[in-house]
C-alpha cells in the first residue's frame, strides 16, 4: 500500500506540522512578541514544512532504513536523544524520579539484607 493511498496519514502529518508551528508562535506570544512576527518567525524555526513532509514521508514509507542488522541501533539512538531531551526540559521531574528510585532500591536492598541475616542466614 503506497503512502498515497493512506490520506489519513498525510492528514495527519499536515496537523502534526500546523500543531509544532502554533506551539512555537504559541511561545514566542507569550515570550512578548507580537502575533504577526511570532507567526512569521515559527515558521521560520521550523523550516521549511513541504521538504520536511516529504522526508517523513520517505521515513514513513522505509525510504530511510539502514542496512542490515542496524535499523535497532538506530532507533536506541533515537530512543536516548528522545529521553535525554525529556531529562533536560524536566528537571525537576528527574530528580524526583531519581530520589524515588534510590529511596526504593535503598529501602529493598536493606529489607533484603535484614530478611537474610534473620530467615535464611540461621538454616545455613
Amino acid at each position: 500500500m503506497s503512502y498515497s493511498s493512506r490520506p489519513n496519514r498525510r492528514a495527519v502529518l499536515d496537523q502534526e506540522i500546523r500543531h509544532h508551528i502554533a506551539e512555537c508562535e504559541d511561545f514566542l506570544v507569550s515570550q512578548g512578541w507580537d502575533p504577526e512576527a511570532a507567526r512569521v518567525e515559527a515558521a521560520h524555526r521550523f523550516g521549511d514544512a513541504r521538504r520536511i513532509k516529504r522526508e517523513l514521508e520517505a521515513i514513513d514509507r522505509g525510504g530511510r532504513k539502514m542496512p542490515g542488522n542496524m535499523e535497532w541501533l538506530r532507533s536506541a539512538a533515537m530512543d536516548v536523544a528522545y529521553a535525554v531531551r525529556g531529562i533536560r526540559a524536566n528537571r525537576t521531574f528527574t530528580a524526583a524520579v531519581v530520589a524515588t528510585l534510590a529511596l526504593g532500591i535503598g529501602a529493598a536492598s536493606s529489607i533484603f539484607a535484614v530478611a537474610d541475616a534473620i530467615l535464611v542466614r540461621p538454616l545455613a
